[in-house]
């Protein structure tokens, strides 16, 4: 079975993933192979994770199981009919990428009376080679649920090639029966590869 335990970048429910490479040759007549999540699927429905030799997958994340993610192996032989001729497969450890991006925000603080809303400016940076979509996600913290507050990215994913930059706004709104707060919106970003993302933190002040 795929390696157990964690090891990679924690997603936004703080379970863990890990980037694996499997090594394996399939039997004459094997015509694929494929993972299941057990909690998700099964080898007679979808979503299934089709394998191949020396790509790099991603494995883990969110689960209510404590024990963690299990997978089976699902595969399609050809008019084989009795005995099977089995496989073996090596799963390899692939070190994570590193980070996709750099987020910088202008202003990097609002001030907002209630009532009104504020927008700061989010820019999405690549680093080294990165090319891809960005979805920007946002979690307040501080303050009391009395500060009445909340937010919206426009727009919510941003595309950035190598050596660019892509720019979103970030718009908080505060509500008329808001107390005055001050807390903080932590601003996360999810790359769509084996990337992890970078975090910025925004300082509002409710007045």
């Amino acid at each position: 079975m795929p390696p157990t335990g964690f090891g990679g970048p924690a997603d936004c429910c703080g379970a863990d993933s890990i980037l694996v490479s499997p090594s394996f040759t399939l039997p004459q007549d094997y015509l694929s192979l494929s993972l299941v999540n057990t909690e998700l699927s099964s080898c007679t429905k979808q979503p299934q994770i089709h394998l191949q030799n020396g790509q790099n997958i991603t494995l883990g994340g969110y689960t209510l199981n404590p024990a963690g993610l299990s997978y089976d192996y699902c595969t399609v032989i050809a008019g084989q009919t009795g005995s099977v001729e089995g496989f073996s497969i090596v799963w390899n450890s692939v070190p994570w990428p590193g980070l996709c991006c750099k987020l910088s925000a202008s202003p990097p603080q609002l001030t907002i009376p209630a009532g009104q809303n504020a927008s700061s400016s989010i820019t999405v940076t690549a680093l080294r080679n990165f090319f891809g979509s960005v979805s920007l996600t946002g979690v307040g913290e501080g303050g009391t649920t009395a500060s009445r507050w909340t937010w919206r990215f426009t727009p919510a994913t941003v595309i950035v090639k190598p050596g660019g930059l892509n720019t979103t706004t970030l718009t908080v709104i505060i509500l008329n029966d808001a107390v005055p707060q001050t807390w903080t919106l932590i601003v996360y970003i999810y790359p769509n590869r084996n990337y992890t993302g970078d975090t910025i933190n925004i300082l509002v002040k409710v007045t």
